[in-house]
């Protein structure tokens, strides 16, 4: 396997969140496949080198974990290397996990091919170890037919046959696709004892809707703004979305995107003012899960306790919710432009944004945030697919759902700590997986946000040499001067503006908390920015 000259040599000590991006992607080559991973799954403990194994991951999040797989260029195993580097595990206890799942090919690949040891004992009648030993295997016997090194990574890159070690065959998209589409939240959910203290919502009962959609169309209720929460009944939310159609938009329904947590439909009242409606998803055929019931429901008051009370021109606007039906929903005005992250991609052939487009929303964007901060909030999963767009391109910080109160001030002597860690890797500042919540979590994410306005480069890009952007730029870039990487469909940037928003961006993004800015303090700059346009 190549290996780069700067990545740091890896032992049996080394942190699985510091294993390199190649590595978690071969190791998700072999046990993506037939969901091999699921075997991997229930080895890992919840807590590492206990002498009483108890499982780490519950039916709720296994489900989480191959919802995520089934994504678009989704990697289950990925998701579970990722989560699992938050509890300071480590090389040795995936290798542990990996043996005692007897899933041989993927310690094998640890052992040999990383650590340059023998490969690992395989459990026959003979020789056993006990399920969930403290001593990790490390045995000498292996048969030459198996040397791994013979096996050729490249063919790993393509959709080729792997049967030689797992006797199975990659899926059809290529591990090598670049990840550019929605970007799902990293989230590590509470414990059972703390959902436990939880109190949901009794389950939702399932209405028959068939009797909405074939009422005349001039009873189709009227929507209008309101500055007070409204609640809604779920059958005018069935009749302006066509009874919930599941098909997207372009299909001829009513789908105008999704998420971990449901999807957004759009609604077309009577009076032609359209709404976007967050459905939680809900799955009838599957038996209640009273964790994810309990997680479903707290994501839900969240946000709704959080728009009702706060309203800011760069807020998306809130206008009311429903839970008398079929599924909790919460309902917003319409963005007809959609997200940052989609335009900045340009989905569905839309124009580039201009670069002075992307200064005004920029400073936008920071008031949006600096609004939520003032209020002791903080939204910990700013990224561009959760920045709206109105007819205006004015931007809108939208998905409350893992919004967290916590003091103001400094925004780091007075942070306060949590056991439920929500953002997106991408975006995530360096104390977020030790629990660490403030206001500079956000500050992080936005100086990340900054970068994508101004090079339009995905924040992860599995066929770059760093695939997160900000290593990425990081790697590569000038301190002071990003004019090599400006996105030129944006028209001629003026060098000034860019560099001062470039290092706008860098005092957010600093990786020591005490030297990183708050929002708030660069909102001046960004005012003045767009001054000049």
């Amino acid at each position: 396997m190549p290996t780069n000259s700067r990545e740091k040599k890896i032992d049996y000590d080394t942190y699985i969140r510091d294993l390199p991006f190649s590595t978690q992607r071969y190791l998700s080559s072999l046990l993506d496949p037939d969901q091999l991973w699921k075997k991997f799954v229930i080895h890992v403990p919840k807590k590492v080198d206990s002498p009483n194994f108890q499982e780490r991951y519950s039916s709720m999040q296994v489900k989480l974990f191959e919802e995520s797989g089934n994504k678009k260029n989704g990697s289950s195993t990925k998701c579970i290397i990722e989560d699992w580097g938050t509890q300071n595990s480590r090389v040795k206890h995936l290798l542990k996990a990996l043996t005692e799942a007897e899933l041989y090919a993927a310690a094998d690949y640890l052992s040999v091919k990383i650590l340059r040891q023998d490969p690992v004992q395989r459990k026959t009648s003979a020789t056993s170890f006990s399920s969930h030993s403290d001593s990790l295997p490390y045995p000498p016997s292996f048969s030459p037919t198996q040397n791994i090194d013979s096996v050729d990574e490249k063919k790993f890159n393509k959709d080729k046959d792997i049967s030689e070690l797992t006797g199975q065959s990659l899926p059809q998209s290529s591990v090598d696709d670049v990840v550019y589409h929605r970007i799902q939240s990293y989230d590590v959910y509470p414990s059972n004892d703390a959902m436990a203290e939880l109190s949901p919502n009794s389950t939702i009962k399932h209405k028959n809707t068939d009797n909405y959609t074939k009422e005349n169309k001039d009873n189709l209720p009227v929507i209008q703004p309101h500055t007070k929460t409204q609640e809604f009944s779920y059958k005018a939310l069935c009749l302006i979305t066509n009874d919930f159609d599941g098909r997207n938009l372009e299909e001829g329904g009513r789908v105008i995107g999704s998420g971990g947590f449901g999807k957004v439909y759009l609604g077309l009242p009577a009076n032609d003012y359209k709404v976007a409606i967050k459905a939680l998803k809900f799955d009838e055929d599957a038996k209640p899960d009273a964790q994810y019931e309990a997680m479903m429901t707290k994501q839900f008051q969240t946000e709704l306790e959080t728009l009702s009370e706060y309203r800011h021109e760069n807020i998306v606007p809130f206008l009311g919710f429903s839970v008398d039906g079929y599924q909790k929903c919460l309902v917003y005005q319409y963005m007809p432009n959609g997200s940052l992250e989609d335009r900045l991609y340009c989905l569905h052939n839309t124009d580039p944004l201009l670069w002075q487009q992307r200064v005004k929303i920029s400073h936008g964007t920071a008031e949006g945030i600096v609004y939520l901060n003032t209020n002791k909030l903080v939204h910990r999963d700013i990224k561009s697919a959760n920045i709206l767009l109105d007819e205006n391109f004015s931007p809108k910080v939208g998905d409350f759902a893992t919004v967290r109160l916590a003091p103001s001030g400094t925004g780091f002597s007075s942070a306060v700590s949590t056991k439920l860690v929500i953002g997106t890797s991408a975006y995530m500042a360096p104390e977020a997986p030790r629990f660490d919540i403030s206001a500079k979590l956000d500050s992080f994410a936005f100086g990340v946000v900054l970068l994508e306005l101004l090079t339009g480069l995905p924040p992860l890009d599995e066929q770059r040499s760093e695939c997160d952007l900000l290593s990425y730029i990081l790697e590569n870039c000038d301190d002071t001067d990003i004019t090599k990487y400006l996105d030129m469909k944006a028209g001629s940037w003026d060098i000034d503006i860019a560099n001062s928003m470039y290092e706008v961006s860098r005092q957010c993004y600093e990786n020591k908390k005490k030297d990183r800015v708050l929002v708030s303090e660069i909102l001046p700059v960004l005012q003045k920015l767009v001054n000049k346009i």
